[in-house]
């Protein structure tokens, strides 16, 4: 007798069916029950949750209508001719707890990324990424915190994409995954950004800076300082270029700078520059 499979609502057991005969070595069927007290062990009353079966030959049964991220005793018997069962008792186990709510990819970093997610009914949480669908090898952190809302993911590499996942944990620590996908981490910023000599001019301004592992770069101007309202920018897929110049600026203005190395997503790692006047 045996667990064959634990689920969020349900948990299934097998074993080795009984012959159809002679009489005395079968049976008239078989019976699996499953209680959160042991059957009034550890507390009077409590729901009995049961499955059973006529069929001798059957050798897997499976209780459903369990709570998630819940304890249970289980047994199971086989029936004689009056319905009694013979139980044997293969220990206790939890249920799964229901996957993260909302999980989502909030902040990516050169070398982390932190996970969300709405809290459920669990003993903690565990996030997870790897460069294999397959997650290993894998980087990992975790909480025992059931409230947590976040987890930063540590150890990661520049300009790497990364399949992601987030966990609820059981009493046992099994995982209850939701999935979040692939996404790269940011690239380095670009090294030493400036204007050069003779860079500025009446409506461009040129911006330098030594080349770092990236997919390409994206040169932005503004003439706010947080990058609102319109922005004026050039990019190249050149992950060697070292310059980028952006046109159509106004003359006699100030404009800020900032010049963003791209990840395999094309999202930008800016390094902001001092403003100057055209």
């Amino acid at each position: 007798l045996q667990r064959y499979g634990v689920f969020q609502t349900s948990i299934t057991l097998n074993w080795t069916a009984l012959p159809a005969s002679p009489q005395s070595a079968s049976s008239r069927g078989y019976l699996i029950e499953a209680s959160t007290t042991n059957f009034g062990a550890l507390s009077p009353g409590g729901v009995t949750f049961a499955s059973a079966t006529p069929n001798v030959a059957l050798s897997t049964l499976t209780v459903a209508g369990l709570t998630p991220d819940a304890t249970y005793f289980l047994r199971a018997g086989a029936l004689n001719w009056s319905g009694a069962a013979n139980f044997l008792n293969p220990g206790s186990t939890s249920t799964l707890s229901v996957p993260p709510a909302a999980a989502a990819l909030a902040t990516l970093y050169t070398t982390s990324t932190t996970v969300t997610w709405d809290a459920v009914t669990s003993q903690g949480y565990r996030v997870e990424a790897s460069v294999n669908p397959t997650f290993t090898p894998v980087f990992f952190s975790s909480t025992a915190s059931g409230g947590a809302t976040a987890l930063t993911v540590t150890g990661l590499s520049a300009n790497t994409s990364y399949y992601y996942r987030v966990a609820s944990l059981n009493w046992n620590s099994a995982r209850s995954y939701a999935d979040l996908g692939r996404l790269s981490t940011l690239a380095l910023p670009p090294v030493s950004p400036f204007y050069p000599n003779t860079g500025v001019f009446y409506s461009s301004a040129t911006v330098q800076w030594t080349a770092v592992a990236s997919r390409g770069y994206q040169l932005d101007a503004s003439t706010a300082p947080n990058f609102s309202g319109s922005v004026l920018f050039s990019s190249t897929t050149n992950g060697a270029a070292t310059s980028l110049v952006v046109a159509n600026l106004d003359s006699g203005t100030t404009y800020y700078f900032r010049v963003g190395s791209l990840n395999w997503n094309s999202a930008p790692n800016y390094v902001v520059l001092s403003a100057t006047a055209t």
